[in-house]
């Protein structure tokens, strides 16, 4: 009776299920929204929408290109101090992102004008994806100039890519397969050795 080595078997499982886990597909894009209603920029501090919807996508590109056009959905912020994760920050369209960091915050007011540029990092999830680590930029300004204060705001959210090794055309994974194939027919072989010795 032959009887034949699993081992082979297992080592092409497991080269099956790396090959599989190794095709994770992260989120390729950039979004780009601003302000379609008013918003507040409290001194120094905090960020607040005071109206729906709190703003608007008007460019995007790759996995995100679906999105433009549509509104968002803005959380109100603190970033200074800033109190940790705000889960989500932004949600438009099936695409959420958690702010986890502020990497930069700079409130300056010359004269008429105030402005506000805060930059951080985080996390942006899109069903059929990866979570993928994004960056974002936002940038506010006021102009106290009139009777009427005058507000906008623009932000961008990139995808930040994991680096990709140079692809060696195939050549590691097929050296892999030859080598599972050897050691398969090795182990058929002995098998039939065995049999044939005890027949």
């Amino acid at each position: 009776m032959k009887i034949l080595s699993l081992k082979p078997l297992a080592a092409l499982t497991a080269f099956t299920a790396l090959a599989t886990s190794s095709f994770a597909i992260p989120i390729d894009g950039t979004l780009l929204y601003n302000d379609v209603a008013a918003f507040t920029m409290n001194t120094g501090t905090e960020v607040s929408f005071d109206a729906t919807p709190d703003g608007k996508v008007n460019n995007a590109t790759g996995d995100l290109t679906g999105l433009i056009s549509l509104e968002i959905d803005h959380a109100d912020f603190i970033y200074n101090p800033f109190g940790g994760s705000i889960n989500p920050l932004v949600t438009v369209g099936g695409f959420s992102f958690v702010l986890q960091t502020i990497q930069y915050a700079n409130y300056m007011v010359n004269g008429d004008f105030t402005t506000l540029n805060i930059g951080g990092k985080g996390i942006g999830s899109l069903a059929g994806f990866d979570d993928t680590a994004f960056s974002w930029s936002f940038s506010g300004t006021r102009d106290d100039s009139g009777t009427e204060t005058a507000k906008n705001y623009s932000a961008t959210l990139s995808s930040i890519l994991p680096r990709i090794a140079v692809p060696d055309g195939g050549t590691t994974l097929t050296l892999l397969g030859f080598s599972i194939a050897v050691l398969m027919t090795a182990s058929r072989t002995r098998a039939i050795r065995r049999s044939a010795k005890s027949a």
